[in-house]
């Protein structure tokens, strides 16, 4: 299956695009095809998943020097948490420039994001990328901060573990004075299109306290929650002559939401467990009444049985629903039904 016959298949697996819209993205392909080559960035064309919850890369073009990607894109999703400006340009319908963005293989990228239109309808993106890994290894310094390039270096060694997170480094009076791009990514995702460096903490509202109330909190990590994302926010103090601080943000949204779910699905096992010992004990008190009101031997004999059966059951699942070992000990079902 070549690069053209590839688009509309992956449009129809996954996406709610027309004929229509599928022949107007392959003509823009066509038209990539023809700048390609003289082109010194990897280009693409994402669509917008039929979930709508990120996009699906349709259409790869490699520079003529070196491509970013060892291997294809093609058919894979572009996550919103990672390129944030695809997402901004599908639901708005502009351009966005000078992007951070992550790549499906860990690397940092600047995309340029233009919209594919077919009549009014955005119905993909034009995405340039450029590879920007070298410069987040070292930081983006910003050069306009007046401090100290050694100690910000001692620092960069300090936190290069983190990089998968957001790093914010703020001086002494609580200006922002750099970040990496995973803190661009995290601001962009959450809706904050305007520059942040040189912000001061209190104007980024990170955080339920002052800039100076932070600094002294005796808590060196802090469960926050911006908009419908969760973060755990670890401060580091760093020793210099200008005492600065560095915030480490790790979105934890994901650990939060499978909490939320096992506690859902806690209280539902709890409740169906709840129901079936009711329902063993309605069908047991039926059984001794059953008994009672019976006249033959053998009658009363076989409703005993059929009731200790039950009351075998009921034991079982009463111990099974306490621990988690899928094992019974048949002396506890014993002292269990004699109660």
């Amino acid at each position: 299956m070549n690069r053209k016959t590839n688009i509309p298949f992956l449009c129809q697996k996954y996406s709610s695009l027309t004929k229509e819209d599928i022949n107007k993205i392959i003509e823009v392909a066509d038209s990539i095809d023809v700048v390609g080559d003289s082109l010194d960035c990897d280009i693409f064309i994402d669509i917008p998943s039929r979930q709508k919850d990120g996009a699906i890369v349709v259409y790869h073009v490699k520079p003529r020097i070196k491509s970013i990607y060892k291997h294809s894109p093609t058919g894979q999703r572009a996550e919103i948490g990672n390129e944030p400006g695809v997402w901004q340009t599908l639901q708005t319908g502009k351009v966005s420039k000078n992007i951070k963005a992550k790549t499906q293989e860990g690397r940092y990228i600047t995309q340029n994001i233009y919209p594919i239109f077919n009549r009014e309808k955005v119905i993909g993106t034009l995405i340039m990328e450029r590879d920007i890994s070298y410069n987040i290894t070292h930081f983006s310094m910003n050069h306009k901060a007046n401090h100290d390039i050694s100690s910000t270096l001692i620092l960069i060694k300090n936190l290069n573990d983190y990089l998968d997170d957001a790093i914010l480094v703020f001086d002494h009076r609580g200006k922002l004075l750099t970040k990496n791009v995973k803190a661009d990514i995290l601001f962009h995702g959450l809706g904050f299109t305007d520059e942040n460096e040189g912000k001061h903490f209190n104007e980024l509202r990170l955080i339920d306290m002052t800039f100076e109330q932070y600094l002294q909190a005796d808590n060196t990590q802090h469960e926050i929650k911006i908009g419908n994302f969760y973060f755990l926010m670890k401060k580091v103090m760093v020793p210099n002559g200008e005492r600065k601080l560095a915030i480490i943000l790790q979105d934890i949204t994901q650990l939060k939401d499978k909490d939320a779910e096992i506690s859902m699905k806690t209280v539902a096992i709890r409740e169906i467990h709840h129901r079936i010992k009711n329902n063993l004990q309605t069908i047991a008190s039926m059984l001794r009444l059953q008994s009672r009101r019976s006249e033959s031997e053998e009658a009363k004999k076989i409703l005993k049985d059929s009731l200790n059966r039950i009351l075998s059951i009921a034991a079982t699942h009463e111990l099974l629903s306490k621990q988690l070992s899928d094992e019974i000990n048949l002396i506890e079902v014993i002292d269990f039904v004699q109660r």
